[in-house]
């Protein structure tokens, strides 16, 4: 039998309550801290109570059985001497610096090397520490003692100062200053003897240096003689020979001033030629000093006389007189010579300046001969005395270099002597060394027990939070906030949460309108109007497991729907356990939904009537078989209920236990899940979710059911405010 739907065609590729198919994926655990927090209130603050008698306890028996005293000794970074007459040393170093060489000396002063030496103190050999690593023969063990002494001797930096120190805890408070002063002036005198190598092997270098700059000075010196005597560059020589290069020198001055004049007079020649053969248009020079010229002056003054008539003539007697029209004539002939006489005024003057630039540029060509001649004499002259003075200026720098050096070394081993003999050239000074502390520094009563009681309440908190995790079960909404593509339709609390008391969970909304769970219902079934308006009239609502509260939730929503929308029809579909009958007062094991599909006839025929609403019941004990549910008539059995009612509620048996609910999802129009709280889990959840939204029926969401009103949640408390209106209207 085909169907013939009433309602708008569904596509077949929709998906979801928004229409596309999202991504499968576990669901999102999401925890609410404040909540669990909440919930476990007392058990926190019992925790914190328990916390700090176990500090106290703590304290005391660390005080008897593992006391620490604490020891310090404090070092002060200095900045190095710049030269011996400083004063004080110059503080230089940025924070930077000072940070790198702090921890660089800090942990010299840990060094292996520096612990082991400070162990051949006697004095340290006869510490109470230092008896638990004697042998039986009582030999000290000094690589075991450092072993362990490397673990707790810590050294390190105070930011913001040039400070850094070394500290050192032990269980006898007299071994505490002969242990750390003994590191400590091991580290002194290995630093001091650093410092007194340094110093010698600097001085020996500049040493070496002076006596080979010495050598080079002499050997220079009876070069210089030897080359002056073989070339015979005596000093008056060479003083004239010196004023010859300055004579060649400014004759090159000289021979480049007069090029350059040449070049300006050689463009300027240029660009007359130019201008007078019509390649460059004549400048405004050029034209100015013709309009200057006595014949040009009178030719204008004549022009001007006849434009004077022409104006005088055209006044009296008209423009087309005979008289005005010669005039006329004559003006433009004296305009036509007048441009005539310029041109040749300008070719005339143009032609006198080429012929001066002319004349100009022979007699610098002239001179610029003569000076180059005047110039290769002079510089073959002065070639080869040039080349002897600049070797011996080569020689006499080299000589002056040698001797500052020189005198920089020996200054430089001045200082160095002078630096090494101040007391404050050492980089590094005491100025706090250990003593015998006064005060226990472990254990103190007022840090064991807080930090105690943040250690219990931490595991406490971790092992709520872990449990928190690990629980699988859905018990808030905030565990379906990660569910793909469905969404919450409402929560239906428990009836004991009601403050109204109701009793039957199957007619809440009919015996109790007023209470909290009948409007839990009434926003629930929002959603299945809205789902109306879009044309989805047959709906089916299951749930994932057994006892999960579907029948009741039919039940009440199909109430609240009669009220809403209009015609309501409950079709029992639970062929296995059918309890629709029984939940709304109906005859049961009479004609019903398995009849019809096994032998036909009118939807009519098998509705019975329920108060306000209509229940076509699962139908006799014989003909409940869930595999018709796949069948043509099943489907002729919805379209007919389209027909008839506005709304059709199927209640089916729950997904797990019955493989025929994606059946009867594949013939409605939408589906809801029922998720019952602490009791279904979130991965049986999220699965059903997917394998609905992959019928043909569009997925409107879920619904949670009965969860618990526990601290920290909202249920209660909202419970509370709706059940006080409620009454108050009433």
């Amino acid at each position: 039998m085909t169907r013939v739907p009433t309602t708008p065609q569904r596509p077949s590729t929709e998906r979801g309550a928004t229409g596309g198919r999202p991504a499968r994926g576990a669901p999102v655990i999401t925890v609410d801290p404040v909540r669990v927090l909440r919930q476990n209130i007392w058990l926190l603050i019992g925790t914190i109570v328990l916390g700090c008698g176990l500090g106290v306890a703590a304290h005391f028996a660390f005080l008897n059985f593992y006391p620490l005293y604490l020891g310090e000794v404090r070092f002060l970074l200095k900045a190095p001497l710049r030269d011996s007459m400083d004063v004080l040393p110059q503080d230089v170093f940025n924070e930077e610096t000072v940070v790198r060489l702090a921890q660089t000396e800090a942990a010299r002063i840990v060094s292996r090397d520096n612990l082991l030496a400070a162990m051949r103190n006697p004095d340290v050999r006869n510490t109470q520490w230092a008896q638990r690593y004697r042998d039986q023969s009582g030999v000290f063990d000094s690589e075991a003692a450092v072993d362990d002494l490397i673990k707790e001797v810590r050294a390190g930096h105070r930011r913001g100062q040039q400070i850094f120190f070394v500290t050192w805890r032990a269980h006898v408070p007299t071994d505490v200053p002969v242990v750390l002063n003994s590191v400590t002036d091991t580290y002194v005198d290995a630093r001091r003897r650093e410092d007194e190598r340094r110093f010698t092997q600097s001085a020996d270098v500049f040493r070496q240096q002076e006596q080979q700059i010495d050598t080079q000075i002499t050997n220079l010196k009876r070069q210089m003689a030897e080359f002056i005597g073989q070339h015979g560059l005596t000093q008056g020589g060479v003083e004239h020979d010196e004023r010859r290069a300055r004579e060649l020198e400014e004759l090159g001055r000289q021979i480049t001033s007069t090029r350059k004049d040449y070049d300006v007079i050689r463009a300027r020649r240029i660009q007359l030629e130019q201008r007078l053969d019509g390649s460059q248009e004549f400048n405004s020079d050029d034209i100015r000093e013709a309009e200057e010229d006595p014949v040009l002056l009178n030719a204008r003054r004549d022009l001007h006389d006849l434009r004077t008539q022409l104006a005088s003539l055209q006044s009296n007697f008209g423009p087309d007189h005979m008289t005005v029209q010669r005039v006329q004539s004559l003006v433009e002939s004296a305009e036509q010579n007048l441009a005539t006489q310029r041109d040749e005024i300008i070719r005339r003057n143009l032609r006198a300046s080429l012929k001066r630039a002319r004349d100009d540029t022979s007699a610098v060509e002239d001179v610029m001969e003569r000076q180059s001649a005047d110039y290769a004499r002079m510089s073959k002259e002065l070639e080869t005395v040039t080349a002897h003075l600049s070797e011996l200026g080569n020689m006499r720098d080299r000589l002056k270099r040698l001797e500052d050096e020189r005198e920089s070394m020996t200054r430089k081993r001045g200082e160095i002597a002078t630096v090494r003999a101040r007391e404050d050239a050492a980089r590094v000074e005491i100025v706090q060394r250990a003593s015998i502390p006064r005060e226990l520094d472990f254990p103190r009563l007022a840090i064991m027990v807080p930090v105690t009681a943040i250690l219990v309440l931490g595991l406490v908190l971790v092992l709520l939070f872990v449990r928190e995790f690990m629980d699988q079960r859905v018990r808030y909404t905030s565990d379906l906030a990660g569910l793909p593509g469905g969404r919450l339709l409402g929560v239906i609390p428990d009836l004991a949460d009601d403050p109204s008391g109701p009793r039957s969970a199957h007619a809440v909304v009919r015996d109790h309108p007023n209470c909290v769970v009948a409007e839990a219902y009434r926003q629930a079934a929002v959603q299945i109007a809205k789902g109306h308006e879009l044309g989805h009239k047959a709906i089916m609502i299951t749930t994932a497991m057994p006892g999960g509260g579907n029948t009741s939730i039919v039940c009440n929503l199909a109430a609240v729907a009669r009220s809403m929308v209009g015609k309501v029809l409950v079709i029992d579909a639970n062929m296995r356990q059918p309890g629709v009958a029984e939940a709304l007062g109906a005859r049961e094991g009479v004609l019903g939904l398995g009849d019809l599909m096994a032998s036909g006839g009118a939807l009519a025929s098998a509705v019975q009537k329920a108060g306000d609403l209509d229940v076509l019941c699962a139908g006799t004990p014989e003909s409940r078989i869930p595999e018709r549910l796949n069948n043509a008539r099943f489907e002729a059995v919805l379209d007919e209920a389209r027909k008839t009612y506005d709304i059709v509620l199927l209640d089916t048996p729950p997904a797990v236990v019955a493989g025929e609910v994606m059946t009867i999802a594949n013939r409605c129009d939408a589906t809801i899940l029922v998720v019952h709280a602490w009791n279904d889990q979130r991965g049986l959840v999220a699965r059903l979710v997917h394998q609905l939204m992959d019928v043909r029926s569009i997925f409107l969401g879920v619904l949670l059911h009965r969860p618990r009103s526990t601290a920290g949640g909202y249920f209660k408390r909202n419970a509370e405010i709706i059940a006080k209106y409620s009454k108050a209207r009433s």
